[in-house]
Order: structure tokens, then C-alpha cells, then sequence
């Protein structure tokens, strides 16, 4: 029962190769291959996007936009001041710096192709 009991505590690692979509678990110091659907809640996941696919950026949008207008006006100017393809379909994400500036707001924003 002790071996039981030990086996459903241990915690796993699940990595997600985005590539090949392949999934690795690490537990008990080995490594396998994984099928995914066999995780526990409890895992812990991790993946990662190579660095040359991703740009990044700082941007200022006037204070004046509402919030509901926001996520389109952060867009837009993405797409303006980097020149992107507006062809292309990219997921783009972003999070509010702090900043003194009384009249604009200060992002960071992340822009991957959405293939």
C-alpha cells in the first residue's frame, strides 16, 4: 500500500515540444516520451517558443482610449509602427508597464505568427 501511495505523490514534469508535438514527462528522474491525455491536474507544463519567433516591442497608447477600445488600438498600432504584413494573422498579447506619463499608457507587447 506504501508503494501505492508513493507512486500517486510524485510530481511530474510534462514538456509539449511545439515542433514535432511531441510530449515528454519527467518524473522519478527519468525521462519518456508521453502521451499528454495521461497527465495528472496536478502536473506541472512547460513549453517554449524559439526567441526568433517571436517580436517584441514597447508602445504608448493615449490614456483617452476607453477600455473597450483598447485592445483594438494597441492592434492597430502594432501594425502600424513594426510594418507587419497585414496578411498575415498574428496573436498578439501585451501587458501594461507603470510609467509617469500622464498622457499615455506604456505596453509591452509580444507578437508571434499565428500559422
Amino acid at each position: 500500500m506504501a508503494d501505492l501511495e508513493q507512486q500517486l505523490n510524485y510530481s511530474e514534469i510534462v514538456s509539449i515540444d511545439p515542433i514535432s508535438l511531441k510530449s515528454y514527462r519527467y518524473a522519478k528522474n527519468e525521462i519518456q516520451l508521453f502521451n499528454i491525455e495521461k497527465s495528472k491536474k496536478t502536473s506541472f507544463f512547460a513549453s517554449y517558443i524559439q526567441s526568433k519567433d517571436v517580436i517584441s516591442a514597447t508602445i504608448e497608447i493615449s490614456r483617452n482610449i476607453p477600455e473597450s477600445d483598447l485592445k483594438d488600438a494597441i492592434e492597430i498600432k502594432v501594425y502600424d509602427e513594426l510594418g507587419l504584413d497585414s496578411a498575415i494573422d498574428y496573436t498578439i498579447t501585451y501587458l501594461e508597464t507603470e510609467t509617469n506619463d500622464t498622457k499615455n499608457k506604456v505596453f509591452n507587447v509580444f507578437i508571434i505568427d499565428s500559422i
